[in-house]
């Protein structure tokens, strides 16, 4: 392992308290990049493994029809009792026990299934019923904080439900049970993404084929579903799991990659290679459970005012696929070829893969944890940097630009519905480095189809980074979005192939 113990100059950076946010005159204490870049002393204990807790254990109440005995949880009984829910639990789906008239039983049932939702990036509440003697387990998806869609009308805040959840059989069981999943955004929003399973704790995840899709509502059919593509039609899908007794599955909405595994990612290239030095850059954690966020700065012999490549991700937490694209995109860089090594004689990047650590824990579908969209948490000192995470990665940035860096990119990746890319609405010199990339990737990644190159109006889109980084730091900036369905292999082809389609740009651009 490599000697962390090395001087990085008098770069000065200013910084907040890892529990602090950015006062309105960014009046805030400087201190030395040796202290950036040595980790506290607290940080064995801060691992960033934390839940997503914010209280005690929930119970789930429920009613009993007393004509048919049949267990009733509707959509609106299922936003009643998730908002009373304070936070995570592990329970088995308790038993129901109903009595009549008399006081004898009427209707009794013991638990059979278990429901967790106490883990990281966890997010659904259970609904129990029986329908036609069938066991139905609701997972009721709820966003972190709602927004006005206009006169007395609540939204979520974008449709990106995220669930993430382990449902089993409990032990006492004496066979195999059958059991249909029921997965519903509490407030009838569409689904982005289809879900996905794993059988054996989180090595192996497959897609979940045997879904149906809840499409409309009949005045004389009732609910009418049908096995079709769920994204952006339905907001209920559903499937059957048939269960061995102590068996347990996970379902998510996308294989989650965890804020763990991007620390593991970047503590293993800053131990693998001399060139690579770890940040450590405050966030917003008023628990301290947190270690402070993780950063990169690849600099070959630290010298820091070198022409500069920003890298960011990891600002919405369902987006998986941008978070291991970053990964794949960002290792060209730290590559053993002839290209690789002649790009680092020239260049520095810096690499900020998680600036929504906090929202990936507790399970967000877009916000941190303030409630606020990190990408559009970027702006100017009076509006904008209200978190920890973008403003301590601000002043990183300007820090570094007043020692004499001078930025040539900022790349932002994310996930969506499709391949694209969204730029500054800027011409010049910014413009055309921006579309002579977008063409060469569309040129020799033909069989990913058009990656087609949206521009972003600085009216709406004031606050987001790219439009930051453009207009601050001068730096031809993009967001790249891969797909919520782009494969690994094509992730990992995509991102080095386009990686190394942006060294060759620069490096013909650079004196």
């Amino acid at each position: 392992m490599k000697n962390r113990s090395r001087e990085f100059g008098l770069l000065t950076v200013a910084i907040l308290s890892i529990s602090g946010c950015a006062s309105p005159d960014n009046s805030v204490k400087a201190r030395a990049v040796t202290d950036y870049f040595l980790p506290p002393k607290s940080m064995e204990a801060q691992v960033g493994t934390a839940s997503n807790s914010k209280g005690s254990a929930g119970t789930v109440e429920g009613r009993l029809n007393d004509e048919n005995n049949t267990v009733l949880m509707d959509t609106a009984q299922a936003r009643v009792i998730s908002n009373e829910l304070t936070g995570n639990f592990v329970l088995p789906l308790r038993a129901w026990k109903v009595k009549g008239k008399n006081g004898e039983v009427v209707h009794e049932y013991k638990p059979t299934f278990s429901f967790s939702n106490n883990f990281p990036m966890a997010r659904g509440v259970p609904l129990f019923r029986m329908e036609q003697g069938k066991p139905v387990i609701t997972v009721v998806s709820l966003p972190e904080n709602l927004v006005s869609k206009g006169p007395s009308k609540p939204g979520s805040i974008n449709d990106s439900p995220w669930y993430s959840v382990k449902i089993g059989v409990l032990d006492s069981a004496k066979k195999s049970q059958t059991v249909t999943i029921e997965i519903t955004p509490a407030l009838g929003e569409p689904h982005r993404y289809n879900p996905w399973i794993c059988r054996n704790k989180g090595k192996d995840w497959q897609l979940i084929q045997n879904t149906e899709v809840l499409h409309y509502l009949d005045s004389k059919k009732g609910e009418v579903w049908s096995k079709t593509s769920l994204t952006q039609v339905g907001s209920r899908v559903r499937f059957d799991l048939t269960l061995s007794p102590g068996q347990q599955v996970h379902i998510a909405a996308q294989p989650p990659h965890s804020p763990r595994d991007i620390r593991n990612w970047v503590q293993r290239l800053c131990d693998k290679y001399d060139f690579a030095h770890q940040l450590y850059l405050p966030q917003s954690d008023e628990t301290n459970q947190l270690a402070p966020m993780p950063g990169i700065l690849v600099s070959k012999d630290k010298v820091l005012g070198r022409p500069t490549v920003v890298i960011v991700g990891g600002q919405h937490p369902p987006e998986v696929t941008g978070r291991i694209g970053l990964e794949h995109f960002s290792e060209a860089f730290f590559g053993p070829s002839a290209q690789g090594k002649k790009f680092r004689e020239r260049f520095n990047v810096v690499i900020i893969p998680m600036l929504n650590e906090r929202g990936m824990l507790d399970g967000h579908w877009r916000h941190n944890r303030g409630g606020i969209d990190s990408n559009r948490d970027w702006g100017t000192k009076q509006k904008g940097f209200n978190f920890p995470e973008t403003n301590s990665t601000r002043e990183l940035l300007l820090a570094l630009k007043k020692e004499g860096a001078t930025f040539v990119s900022f790349i932002d990746l994310h996930s969506t519905y499709g391949l694209k890319g969204y730029t500054p609405d800027v011409q010049g010199d910014q413009g055309e480095f921006i579309q002579t990339f977008m063409k060469e990737i569309n040129k020799q990644l033909p069989e990913l189809g058009n990656w087609k190159l949206v521009k972003l109006g600085t009216d709406k889109y004031e606050t987001i980074g790219a439009l930051w980084a453009s207009r601050v730091l001068n730096a031809p900036s993009i967001v790249l979005e891969y797909g919520d369905d782009t494969s690994a292999a094509k992730l990992k082809s995509f991102s080095e192939t386009a990686a190394k389609i942006f060294m060759t740009q620069l490096q013909s651009k650079a004196p």
